[in-house]
């Protein structure tokens, strides 16, 4: 995100999924690197660019909800043909309801999982596990 007038960038943490009725804005989440040029809770004028960085790699667009986090990165959940897998990716906000992501070890033909992604990052983190989904067989 950039801020006319700021030397420094933002990266967007959260885009909220609807317009407020009553001031049509929406509020967006931003980590911001220490600067003198945007205060905490400022109204802004800024630009959100959502294109990946240029790289050889593919990226996909995905439902928000497809995209946790786990510790210090994002995720998404792959099926194998015995359960799912957890696969580093970088995500970036589109809108409220979509992420464009990229990933090493993501590949074309991958099935992600698009809901329940939260039941299964608590289910790799040993909640709930007795509710686990049974992976269909390819």
């Amino acid at each position: 995100m950039t801020v006319q007038g700021c030397t420094s960038q933002g990266r967007v943490q959260s885009i909220a999924p609807n317009l407020s009725a009553q001031t049509q804005r929406q509020v967006i989440v931003v980590d911001w690197p220490q600067t003198t040029c945007v205060k905490p809770a400022q109204y802004i004028h800024a630009t959100v660019r959502t294109s990946m960085p240029a790289t050889s790699a593919t990226a996909w667009r995905v439902p928000s909800a497809a995209v946790v986090r786990q510790g210090q990165q994002n995720v998404v959940f792959i099926q194998l043909a015995q359960g799912f897998e957890a696969i580093p990716v970088q995500a970036r906000a589109m809108d409220g309801q979509t992420q464009l992501i990229q990933g090493t070890a993501l590949h074309a033909g991958q099935t992600i999982v698009v809901q329940g992604a939260l039941t299964l990052k608590s289910i790799a983190n040993g909640l709930g596990a007795d509710q686990a989904p049974v992976a269909a067989t390819r």
